[in-house]
């Protein structure tokens, strides 16, 4: 519901699931960076070009004409969706930049946080959004290359980012101990006792064994070659399955 992906464990109350991933160590950019492709935006004076990648360009809508540098013959018409013959044009004419209008990163999300080059500043936070007013500063600033995010409802929702924008945690501390009063709501939480209990939920193999099937079943689901003897979970099955629940929720 609402594009937010929420988490369980031990069947208690579910929180947001970036809870989760945020105790494992991984920061909000670290996230969206494993989550999402970017796409980089380069500005030179009045125009504006993205980088030619073609794993995210099928059915995005070209805001500029798109031509043929030797022959100028019109590959993508402006306004029109870029299919699969329009990629394949672009492969063989050796295309590495596609013109965008000058706009067009307003309303998108920076895959870094975008900083004023001379005084360190931070202009929008990665996860921020790019705001006209912000892009008027970036371009002020002489900044002429953006990282943003690729997020489209056709492969990539935007669940994870709108997660992350629920979650009140800022560091993997604050969420081990959040999951902890979670589960152990009686208790007062300290980091040692807190980071105890999270790392037995999952990671200790005297308190948790998904056994040879378990580990078979998660490989085939996922489609991973882990060892059958490890009987804990990873980081990487944790952050697989996120994924997994994401792609499915984008058919």
């Amino acid at each position: 519901a609402k594009d937010i992906l929420y988490v369980r464990i031990d069947r208690r109350r579910k929180f947001p699931a970036t809870v989760l991933l945020r105790a494992l160590g991984m920061s909000a950019e670290d996230l969206l960076n494993y989550f999402y492709p970017s796409e980089k935006i380069r500005f030179d004076g009045k125009k504006a070009f993205k980088q030619f990648d073609a794993r995210l360009l099928l059915g995005q809508v070209s805001s500029r004409e798109i031509r043929h540098p030797s022959s100028n013959e019109v590959i993508v018409k402006e306004g029109r969706k870029i299919n699969k013959r329009a990629i394949r044009q672009m492969e063989e004419a050796g295309i590495r930049e596609l013109p965008i209008a000058l706009d067009e990163s307003i309303g998108r999300v920076p895959a870094h946080d975008v900083v004023d080059p001379k005084s360190g500043e931070v202009i929008v936070e990665c996860n921020g959004t790019i705001t006209a007013e912000a892009f008027d500063i970036i371009r002020e600033k002489g900044i002429d290359e953006l990282d943003l995010l690729y997020i489209d409802d056709i492969n990539r929702g935007p669940s994870l980012r709108n997660t992350l924008l629920l979650d009140k945690i800022d560091n993997a501390r604050e969420a081990i101990i959040d999951i902890y009063r979670r589960l152990r709501p009686g208790d007062p939480p300290t980091l040692e006792t807190a980071t105890q209990h999270f790392n037995d939920l999952f990671f200790n193999p005297d308190k948790y064994d998904l056994s040879a099937v378990g580990r078979l079943k998660l490989n085939h689901k996922l489609g991973m070659t882990v060892p059958l003897e490890q009987g804990t979970l990873r980081r990487e099955d944790i952050l697989a399955v996120v994924e997994y629940l994401l792609l499915l929720k984008n058919g």
